[in-house]
C-alpha cells in the first residue's frame, strides 16, 4: 500500500489527476479517490468550451473509480461520482453515436443534481440541450418532445430559450418535410449495437411483459435484470451503457454488468 500512497502523491504533486486517482484505489485509500476524481471534473468542465478535449482523462477517472465499492460510501459521495460519470457517459455516447441511451444519461444528472442539491459545473437545462442536439439529426420528431420538456424545465438560463425556440421551428420544419417525402412517421429510437439475438421473444415475455426503466417501454427479447432483481433494460440498452458508464442506471453506486 505505501507504494501506491507513494504513487498518488507524486502524481498529484505533478497533476497527473487520472494516475493519481489509480494510486488512491489501488492503496484502499476510496473516498481520496473518489474526491480527487470530483474536484478534478469538476474543475474540467467548468470550460464548457473544452469538454470534449477533456473527455479522455474524465473517462479515465470515471472508469479508474469505478473499481471501488462506491454503493458503501456517504450518499453525497455516491452521488457526486455518479452525476459526474453520467454526464462524461453522456459526452462518449454521443461521440459513440449510442443515441438510445442520451436521453437517460442526461435525465439521470438532471435527477441526482436535483435530488441531493449538487453544485454541478453543468447546468441541467445545459445538459439536457446537449441531448437534444445529438438526437436532433437522427430523430427530430423525439427531439421536439424532449425540447418541449426542456421548454418547461425550471433554471433555465437567460441565453437558452431563444436557442430552444430556434432549434424548435427547425426540427418542426424538418419533420413536415419527411414526413411528406416518406409518407410516414418517424422510425422508433434504434441501439447502435446489435447483439445476436437479443430481439428473439423470450421465454415468459408474453406472460409477464418486461419494460425497459430507461425508455418505459416494452422490451423485445430477453432483459437484463438490474441489482434489485425487478427492474429492466433491454441487452441493446445495456451494452450502449455499459460502454459510457460503468455504473448501474437504479443509481445506487454498483456496477452494471455488460450482457
Amino acid at each position: 500500500l505505501s507504494y501506491y500512497k507513494g504513487v498518488f502523491a507524486q502524481a498529484l504533486a505533478s497533476e497527473n489527476h487520472p494516475l493519481a486517482v489509480v494510486g488512491a484505489v489501488c492503496s484502499s485509500d476510496f473516498d481520496t479517490a473518489a474526491q480527487t476524481a470530483v474536484s478534478r471534473m469538476f474543475n474540467l468542465c467548468a470550460d464548457r468550451s473544452m469538454f470534449y478535449d477533456h473527455l479522455p482523462e474524465m473517462r479515465h477517472m470515471i472508469w479508474a473509480v469505478a473499481s471501488i465499492p462506491l454503493h458503501t460510501m456517504e450518499v453525497k459521495t455516491i452521488a457526486s461520482v455518479l452525476a459526474f460519470a453520467s454526464f462524461v457517459g453522456l459526452l462518449d455516447a454521443i461521440q459513440k453515436g449510442y443515441y438510445d441511451v442520451t436521453l437517460p444519461l442526461a435525465q439521470t444528472v438532471r435527477n441526482i443534481v436535483y435530488k441531493q442539491k449538487l453544485d454541478f459545473p453543468v447546468p441541467v437545462a445545459r445538459v439536457l440541450m446537449m441531448d437534444v442536439e445529438a438526437r436532433a439529426g437522427v430523430y427530430p420528431q423525439q427531439a421536439i418532445e424532449s425540447l418541449q420538456s426542456l421548454a418547461a424545465e425550471s433554471n433555465v438560463p437567460d441565453d437558452m430559450p431563444p436557442l430552444i425556440n430556434s432549434l424548435m421551428a427547425q426540427l418542426l420544419e424538418g419533420v413536415e418535410r419527411e414526413k411528406v417525402s416518406r409518407g410516414g412517421e418517424e422510425a422508433a429510437l434504434q441501439s447502435q449495437i446489435v447483439l445476436v439475438g437479443s430481439s428473439l421473444p423470450a421465454g415468459g415475455c408474453a406472460v409477464e411483459p418486461r419494460v425497459s426503466i430507461l425508455t418505459n417501454r416494452r422490451i423485445r427479447g430477453s432483459a437484463v435484470v438490474l441489482e434489485d432483481g425487478c427492474s429492466f433494460i433491454s441487452q441493446a440498452e445495456a451494452a450502449s451503457w455499459s460502454r459510457v458508464n460503468p455504473f448501474s442506471p437504479l443509481n445506487t453506486g454498483r456496477r452494471i454488468l455488460p450482457p
